[in-house]
């Protein structure tokens, strides 16, 4: 089009990892001519004032290049190449955007920097600080790693290619964060980085499953959807055996919402064939990952979280557990949200109400079976996910019971609701933050109770950390009492402050909570369960009432 635009490529060589591929290969290769850069802006500054005959040496020069030289991709595309610029040399950059400005063409600028540029340690180890949240100034010392769910995969998949030479590995510019860095040093011949194209990795995985290897992609949950048409129509097509090591799903903390895990549930339920499993512990990935590697057939989704497992270390790979037997509703989840529930469920038994915990390690296809005999017991369903509401367990479970004919008491489904969901802090709260569920919730969200309750300080302290022990202090003597009332956004009086700083700690500490009603009614009348709760783009929505 001839449209005066300027598009500056970073090329600082890296990704997270170090970069690999065609693309990779033409920038080194353009960055040890930067003596091409000054004769090109000499030649330019000074013949290029005659207009004429620079006009007729450019022709003859491109006819020359094309002859005698390889293709540059950026000249093919339209665009007038500048560069290699170094990117840290300020005075030089402005002077080459300055000039790319000046052109009024399509330009693109080349500037190359250095990841880390500036300390010592970030320098020689930039894949090391490419996201971390404390370390040494001085020394760039990072806190010892703990064990998490990444390592202890890479751990394992590196075990079964020792055991069946078949076995081979791909990841998608992800080789630490994805755990493989072991693999990659015990099997580099059978590690294949196709860097950021993570459709790439599933066509090329699928070609490799239908020549008999045994293919483990490795991709985080939010990167993975790039690769949705990929799944249907080269794998599930064909029913190739491929295992997908699907990292970092649910809520991610400090990685951030691009990162957040949310939606693999959804799209990779309605994958042809596809069987997802959930881990909820260390022993439990090792179980299911050796079991999909080398005994089940087809596409295969191995669904688990960033960090570490929790109080739940226990191993129980079949399809459907119940973890513990109860009467007055059952607590159906997967994954490790299993470690709030239990938690929630102790909790739940103090107020003497009943709980049983349903646990699943299979998700996709659903074994409805001992999930529906639960529900017919206890007649009250809460299904707790750290995903979006779409296409959710809960809201498949809920469909089975209607088309089973089943008329529950009560039903409430708890998960990250629809939208984007923002970064969320974990450091002091544990994973998942947005589907945190304790006793108060439970009792109010089910209708197990049905009178009003009230929530002293004492309550709420017992329940929450200590740290809060200050602000609990202000919570009047005569307590807080909570119970129906639809969602009230409006704040009538100054005592709106102390309540809904109370329903901010009972959800999040950090949450905005903006449906907050303060009446001074003596008597409440119990609606469709008490505490009206919902999660909207990260933020709780309830209605409290005080007394």
């Amino acid at each position: 089009s001839g449209e005066p635009m300027v598009i500056v490529l970073n090329d600082n060589g890296m990704s997270i990892n170090k970069n690999v591929g065609g693309m990779a290969t033409l920038l080194s290769k353009q960055r040890v001519k930067p003596s091409y850069l000054h004769f090109k802006q000499f030649y330019r500054n000074t013949v290029g004032k005659a207009r004429g005959l620079y006009k007729v040496l450019h022709h003859v020069k491109e006819h020359v290049k094309d002859l005698v030289l390889p293709n540059n991709m950026f000249d093919d595309m339209g665009f007038y190449y500048i560069g290699p610029v170094d990117g840290h040399d300020e005075q030089q950059l402005e002077k080459m955007l300055r000039w790319a400005r000046d052109l009024r063409q399509p330009v693109l600028l080349h500037v190359v920097t250095q990841k880390g540029k500036g300390i010592s340690y970030t320098e020689q180890a930039p894949e090391k600080y490419h996201g971390v949240s404390s370390f040494d100034p001085v020394t760039g010392a990072l806190p010892a790693p703990k064990p998490d769910f990444s390592h202890v995969f890479g751990e394992t998949l590196s075990q079964l290619a020792d055991e069946d030479p078949t076995v081979v590995a791909i990841t998608a510019a992800m080789q630490t964060g994805t755990g493989l860095t072991t693999f990659a040093e015990r099997h580099p011949d059978r590690l294949y980085d196709v860097g950021i194209a993570e459709g790439h990795a599933i066509t090329m995985a699928s070609g490799m499953a239908k020549q008999g290897l045994k293919p483990v992609a490795a991709i985080y949950s939010s990167f993975l959807q790039r690769a949705y048409d990929m799944l249907i129509h080269d794998t599930s097509l064909q029913r190739l055996h491929l295992v997908l090591g699907v990292d970092r799903a649910g809520i991610v903390g400090n990685d951030g919402d691009t990162h957040n895990g949310c939606f693999d549930i959804s799209y990779l339920s309605s994958v042809p064939y596809m069987r997802i499993l959930c881990p909820a512990s260390f022993a439990e990935l090792r179980a299911m990952l050796r079991k999909a590697v080398l005994e089940l057939s087809g596409p295969v989704a191995l669904r688990y979280p960033r960090g570490g497992e929790g109080a739940y270390q226990d191993c129980h790979p079949e399809p459907v557990t119940v973890l513990r037997e109860g009467n007055d509703l059952t607590i159906l989840t997967y994954g490790i949200v299993i470690n709030d529930v239990l938690q929630a469920a102790d909790l739940l038994a103090q107020q003497g109400i009943s709980a049983e915990v349903v646990k699943l390690a299979q998700v996709a296809p659903l074994e409805l079976a001992p999930v529906l005999a639960s529900l017919h017991k206890t007649g009250r369903l809460l299904a707790v996910e750290d995903v979006c509401a779409a296409n959710c367990i809960g809201e498949q479970v809920l469909s089975a019971a209607g088309q089973a004919g089943m008329a529950l008491k009560a039903a409430r489904l708890l998960n990250l609701g629809n939208g984007i969901i923002p970064q969320v802090t974990l450091g002091l709260y544990r994973l998942p933050q947005l589907v945190r569920i304790r006793a108060v919730q439970l009792i109010f969200l089910i209708g197990v109770i049905d009178d009003p309750v009230l929530l002293t300080g004492g309550h709420l302290s017992a329940i929450y950390p200590q740290r809060h022990a200050a602000f609990f202090a202000q919570v009047p003597q005569d307590g807080l009492r909570f119970g129906a009332g639809g969602i009230f956004p409006q704040r009538p009086d100054a005592a709106v402050g102390i309540a809904e700083d109370v329903v901010i700690h009972l959800e999040l500490h950090h949450a905005r909570c903006d449906a907050v009603q303060i009446r001074a009614d003596e008597h409440f009348t119990r609606g469709e369960g008490f505490l009206t709760k919902r999660i909207l783009h990260g933020h709780t929505s309830v209605s409290a009432v005080s007394h």
